[in-house]
């Protein structure tokens, strides 16, 4: 069986002015060569590390091999795949405090709550929100693209009226 793989971007760490960096929008950050596993360095010649094998090792699915070749997950419509991290958050939620968020006035449902207005608060300082009661949870783009054209779509926009989506980086 034969499979397209894309091209992750690459990152140039000898020049992080690159325009290709500020023309595709990413976040910039510093990495040092010595901080890099092994795997995930590359030849002098190309001095370019792609997103795929700095993020990797953080994935502990795909470090088994099928069919004698690294596991690459490309469904990431249906199913993605979670870092470490996530697994870990996950695991200590279960374990500590699986509650309903918002709905109870018990211990644990009061630790769930606390827990997710801190999410809460991460993710608006992350996106410089003025306020983390800017941010809203959903399941997926489709239901967040939803909600946003039935809550503040049906009052705002009228007949005629053009949406450009942007792909927003931070």
């Amino acid at each position: 069986m034969e499979a397209v793989v894309p091209k992750l971007p690459s990152f140039n760490f000898l020049n992080p002015n690159s325009t290709a960096v500020r023309r595709l929008g990413f976040r910039r950050f510093s990495c040092s060569s010595s901080s890099l596993s092994p795997s995930v360095l590359v030849s002098a010649d190309t001095k370019s590390v792609s997103l795929g094998h700095i993020t990797r090792p953080d994935f502990p699915i795909l470090h088994q091999e099928v069919n004698g070749k690294k596991l690459v997950y490309l469904d990431n419509a249906a199913t993605s795949q979670k870092p470490i991290a996530v697994i870990k958050a996950l695991q200590n939620y279960y374990e500590a405090y699986n509650s309903n968020v918002h709905r109870g006035i018990h211990y644990l449902s009061a630790k769930a709550t606390d827990e997710y207005e801190l999410a809460r608060k991460k993710v608006a300082a992350f996106i410089n929100a003025s306020d983390s009661g800017e941010i809203v949870f959903s399941r997926n783009a489709t239901e967040g693209i939803n909600l946003v054209a039935y809550s503040w779509g049906l009052s705002n926009l009228k007949p005629g009226d053009e949406l450009k989506l942007q792909n927003v980086s931070c």
